[in-house]
C-alpha cells in the first residue's frame, strides 16, 4: 500500500476548521452546568450552523471564534490564529449585508452572529465590554 492510502482507497482527515469547530463546541459546553441560561442558546448553534451557508456570517463567525479558541490552546499552531483574524472579518463582512437585507436581518442567524461576534471581541481581542460590539 501507499503511504497516505488505506485498503479503501485515501484517508479522509478533518480539515482546521471542522477540528476546531468540534474543540470549540465540546469546551464550550464542558465549561455550561445544567442551570445555566446561556446553555439553550449554545444547543441552538448546531443546527443553525448545519443550515447555514459556507459563506454566511454565521458560518464565518463561529469558524473564526473556533479558530481563535483552537489557537489559544495550541499557541504554536500560528495558521489557526491567522485564518481566525482572516474568518473574523469575513463574518464582518457577510453581517454587513445581513444586516442590509430586510429578511436576513430578522433572522435566528445574525441573531446568533451578533453573539458569537461579541463573544469573539470580548474574549479574544480582549474589549472591555460585549456592548462595544454592539
Amino acid at each position: 500500500l501507499l503511504s497516505g492510502i488505506g485498503p479503501f482507497g485515501r484517508v479522509l482527515l478533518p480539515s482546521k476548521e471542522d477540528l476546531s469547530l468540534c474543540f470549540f463546541y465540546q469546551t464550550t459546553l464542558e465549561s455550561l452546568i445544567d442551570v445555566d441560561r446561556a446553555q439553550y442558546l449554545h444547543l441552538q448553534l448546531p443546527t443553525l450552523f448545519s443550515q447555514s451557508e459556507a459563506g454566511s456570517a454565521l458560518h464565518l463567525a463561529t469558524q473564526a471564534i473556533s479558530l481563535a479558541i483552537w489557537a489559544r490552546s495550541w499557541p504554536n499552531d500560528i495558521n489557526a490564529s491567522r485564518l481566525s483574524r482572516t474568518r473574523y472579518l469575513q463574518s464582518l463582512l457577510a453581517m454587513k449585508a445581513a444586516i442590509r437585507d430586510p429578511v436576513e436581518v430578522k433572522s435566528d442567524e445574525t441573531l446568533y452572529t451578533v453573539l458569537l461576534l461579541s463573544g469573539y471581541e470580548v474574549r479574544l481581542l480582549q474589549l472591555e465590554s460585549w456592548l462595544c460590539s454592539l
